[in-house]
């Protein structure tokens, strides 16, 4: 068997198990056409216009790695799979966000960083799918960790 017949085996093989992914990412952004992303919101109000100030929410869409959403999800339906992007907002419990969508995906791929936890978020996530597998009698699924950070190790312990 050649390189280019396993290569096209495994493909194959994938395609057969996966139906169904599931990208969580906190820089997750999908800016509208044409647009450039903002640096934050203002409170609405009436008068003359006031450039938003930093500071509080003037930072919350800013991005220092932002996941091309947009590719990502074309990359996966012309693989047959059907994918779902979460962005979790801070200060609520990505756990309990996504976990119930996490748990039953095909493919959860997890942004280590979120909302620069150092993982916390991430480890409770796939430790929940763990327990929710084990309970059920196991599953085959792929889990899959990424970073933008090139020194983290931790991830491997």
């Amino acid at each position: 068997m050649s390189e280019s017949d396993f290569a096209d085996h495994r493909l194959a093989a994938a395609q057969e198990f996966a139906h169904t992914m599931i990208v969580v990412d906190d820089e997750a952004w999908k800016p509208p056409l044409g647009a450039e992303p903002r640096a934050g919101l203002r409170t609405p109000r009436r008068g003359r216009i006031v450039p938003a100030v930093d500071g509080g929410q003037g930072d919350m869409f800013q991005t220092k790695r932002a996941l091309d959403t947009e590719n990502l999800v074309d990359a996966a339906l012309s693989l047959g799979l059907i994918c779902s992007v979460v962005r979790p907002p801070k200060g609520k419990s990505i756990k309990a966000q996504v976990g119930r969508a996490a748990k039953r995906a095909d493919i959860v791929c997890l942004d280590w960083e979120l909302h620069g936890d150092g993982g916390n978020s991430v480890t409770q996530i796939i430790t929940e799918i763990a327990r929710s597998d084990d309970e059920r009698n196991g599953r085959l699924r792929l889990i899959a960790i990424y970073t933008g950070d090139i020194t983290n190790n931790k991830i491997l312990e």
